[in-house]
């Protein structure tokens, strides 16, 4: 037909349905997002590109998944992922999960904000696999009421035998109703993909999405700049990976051993955060014309959009402005942790 124009195959559906002979094409979704998961294709790292997993804890190292190893070690680590291997999904990277003792369980958890994401309705997660043996993986989408709200509700869960190739597997179960459930403060959707204590595995992960309905549709590609920032209401780091001066924030000198800053976030955060600073020896309170080294650097409070840091030290000019910045190449980070 001159001037059609197909559409991306990820963003329409085909129904059974016909006019005039012709089936009928209708969005996948109607506002896009099917995908409730966020960083579902692995694109963001900030934390580190691998961690190990201590016993019965929960670890992030890609962004937005926790992996948490029960009675054992894990390993997770990015991985590059080889053009071509998995025809029609051409992510840059996959996670890579090691159960490295085999009395564990290993469990690959993303919690979703609002609970009621989801409920009373069939869900669909679909993902790719592949793995070092033969190994039966499991999936469950639980409900947690936050504090304050009904007790947890577990929905029942699929599972799925992965082999060692890349293959594309579906989970459809059903989650239960919230009508007349108690919502609370924190409360959120919770996905496992959990391990059997068989045996040490290597289990390898692409392309996860979690959808409505009984149909695992293609999955959805959401430009990197805007899962960054999905990312970053959960989990920020700002920091200097360059050589000369970077700017984190300013405020006033308060003592002669201390000033305090301002430093605002990329994004908003889901809540007030925790707040970390590494690398103090590397930073610089800049006022007037001195720059002394501090000799720690803390969080005096937050909120969802920035936070004060007491910047302590010695040499201070009370009253005068203050920079607070890093001086060389290796650089200061603060991690600020909004994450349930």
């Amino acid at each position: 037909m001159p001037g059609y124009i197909k559409p991306p195959s990820n963003q329409y559906i085909y129904s059974s349905s016909t006019v005039d002979g012709a089936r009928i094409m209708t969005a996948a979704s109607e506002y896009g997002f099917r995908n409730k998961l966020i960083n579902g294709d692995f694109g963001v790292w900030q934390r580190a590109l691998s961690a190990n997993v201590p016993s019965n804890s929960n670890t992030y190292c890609a962004d937005r998944w926790a992996i948490q190893s029960q009675n054992g070690t894990a390993v997770v680590s990015r991985q590059d992922l080889t053009p071509g291997s998995i025809p029609g999904l051409e992510t840059q990277y996959f996670m890579r999960v090691v159960q490295a003792v085999g009395t564990a369980n290993t469990l690959v958890i993303q919690k979703i904000e609002d609970v009621r994401t989801l409920s009373g309705q069939t869900v669909t997660l679909s993902f790719w696999a592949k793995a070092s043996a033969s190994i039966t993986l499991t999936s469950r989408l639980d409900q947690d009421f936050g504090s304050g709200g009904s007790a947890r509700v577990a929905n029942g869960g699929s599972s799925s035998t992965i082999t060692t190739s890349w293959q594309k597997y579906t989970h459809t179960f059903t989650t239960a109703s919230i009508v007349g459930k108690t919502i609370g403060s924190a409360n959120y959707a919770d996905l496992f993909i959990y391990f059997p204590n068989t045996s040490v595995v290597t289990v390898d992960f692409a392309g996860i999405q979690l959808e409505s309905g009984s149909v695992a549709t293609a999955f959805e590609f959401i430009p990197q700049q805007t899962e960054l920032a999905l990312c970053q209401r959960y989990y920020q780091k700002i920091d200097s990976s360059l050589a000369g001066y970077r700017y984190y924030g300013t405020g006033n000198v308060v003592a002669t051993t201390q000033g305090k800053v301002y430093v605002p976030f990329i994004t908003t955060t889901r809540v007030t955060p925790s707040i970390t600073v590494n690398g103090v020896a590397n930073t610089a309170l800049m006022h007037g014309a001195n720059f002394p080294t501090p000799s720690s650097v803390s969080a005096d409070s937050a909120t969802i959009n920035g936070t004060g840091l007491f910047v302590n030290g010695t040499g201070f000019v009370v009253g005068q402005g203050c920079i607070f910045l890093s001086n060389n190449s290796t650089g200061t980070s603060i991690e600020i942790n909004a994450e349930f």
